[in-house]
């Protein structure tokens, strides 16, 4: 059985994402057994502190929710490419579903969206071309739901955006041939059999 270490911020906590993405992982069969979430932390924080290694020990999935709280200075993407790097180098589990910011809505105060907006556009631009890293564009399943403060969620907004995020973790935890024949049937299982 594949086993997950869930690792993220506020959205990760014990009253929205956190929860109910464990409780649909466990019933596509995963075992999701670490949650880690810290409140206004981002990627930075989780590198500098070691607690991503800690978070991510003995798991073969790390679903690694960040970057809403990261890109608060002025952060070239260069100097944010090597975060995710040095990310990455913590992370002990061989495979990570980087799952990138959330939408915000107007409500939001400050310049949240434009962080949120600027930290996927820096990730979805790195995040595939480290080793080990699937990235999970949070946007199009989070563009409604919010709470009054415009960048949490009410429990239905979270339900959502947690569905999208399990079947994505579900489709990674599958062996790779198994996903060839999921995808294409039998055929491709010969050709890649073959060689």
């Amino acid at each position: 059985m594949t086993t997950i270490a869930l690792v993220g911020d506020s959205h990760m906590g014990s009253s929205g994402l956190g929860p109910k993405l464990a409780a649909m992982l466990e019933g596509l069969g995963l075992d999701v057994v670490r949650r880690t979430a810290n409140d206004g932390k981002g990627t930075s924080w989780y590198v500098s502190s070691g607690a991503l290694h800690q978070a991510t020990l003995g798991v073969d999935l790390a679903i690694v929710e960040l970057g809403g709280n990261d890109l608060q200075g002025d952060t070239s993407k260069a100097a944010y490419q090597q975060l995710l790097v040095n990310a990455r180098q913590q992370i002990a589990a061989p495979l990570v579903l980087w799952v990138g910011p959330s939408s915000v809505a107007d409500t939001a105060e400050g310049d949240v969206d434009f962080r949120h907006e600027r930290a996927a556009s820096y990730q979805r631009a790195i995040a595939p071309r480290i080793a080990g890293v699937t990235w999970f564009d949070s946007r199009p399943f989070t563009e409604e739901g919010h709470r009054d403060d415009g960048v949490h969620f009410t429990q239905a907004g979270y339900e959502r955006w947690a569905r999208a995020i399990a079947n994505a973790a579900a489709w990674l935890a599958t062996p790779p041939l198994v996903r060839a024949v999921m995808f294409f049937g039998s055929f491709p299982l010969f050709a890649a059999v073959r060689g």
